[in-house]
């Protein structure tokens, strides 16, 4: 991603940009994880592909968030068919496979930990 925005700056600006959700982080320090953004552009301006490529992110994030690992890696490949070199969808994609081959222990958030600053 070139540009990533959180959650407050996500509220002033969401109705004038394009956006991708990436998901949630818990950052160090905070009990609560935040939604954390990719500016896509100015609204409406992400069109075709790029619009599909973001709508099947989507449906694998909500997928992943919802614990459905089996579901989540599906759509996060077909992303990866729409664009090769899409980065989100090859983490999620990673991250959705190792949680069927070693499912999370405890209760299930989708939140990124992030352990250091």
């Amino acid at each position: 991603t070139r540009i990533i925005i959180g959650e407050s700056t996500w509220e002033q600006a969401e109705p004038t940009i394009d956006w991708r959700c990436l998901g949630r982080v818990k950052v160090k320090g905070r009990e609560q994880p935040i939604r954390f953004y990719e500016l896509l552009g100015r609204k409406e301006e992400t069109t075709g592909l790029a619009r599909e490529l973001v709508e099947t992110f989507h449906a694998g994030l909500a997928a992943y968030l919802e614990g459905d690992f089996a579901l989540a890696q599906a759509r996060f490949q077909a992303a990866l068919a729409l664009d090769p070199t899409d980065g989100p969808s090859q983490v999620y994609a990673e991250l959705a496979a190792r949680c069927l081959t070693q499912p999370p222990q405890g209760p299930w958030t989708g939140a990124y930990v992030q352990t250091s600053k």
